[in-house]
């Protein structure tokens, strides 16, 4: 349940300007207020990571959003903040590798993590 209510949220927000720009839309948040129960019921908790910054946060902050993307031929699922993670990583005090905030449509990415097209 985790995985497929984390692909509805993620093709939501592939398509919405608003979320992908601004946070959460009002049609987004059913969809990740679904996700944020199966993730509590899959591992007893809602904190997930920001791939960008690794700031543990509630998966229904309304600016989380899911992030897919594709690394050697495998689809990762993450999350990142929206607009824009300006959040240190506590090591190094360096911004993570981090994916560009391609959103992929029916499967196929739009570029790859390191920003570039494969």
């Amino acid at each position: 349940m985790k995985v497929k209510t984390y692909l509805e949220w993620h093709q939501h927000v592939a398509g919405c300007a608003r979320c992908q720009v601004i946070g959460r839309c009002p049609f987004a948040t059913p969809l990740a207020e679904a996700h944020a129960a199966a993730v509590a019921a899959a591992t007893g908790s809602r904190l997930v990571c920001c791939v960008r910054c690794q700031v543990q946060e509630d998966v229904g902050a309304s600016h989380l959003v899911p992030l897919a993307w594709l690394g050697e031929g495998v689809a990762y699922h993450s999350y990142t903040h929206v607009p824009k993670c300006t959040a240190k990583r506590a090591r190094k005090n360096v911004l993570r590798f981090i994916p560009e905030l391609t959103w992929f449509h029916g499967g196929a990415a739009a570029g790859t993590p390191e920003g570039g097209n494969a």
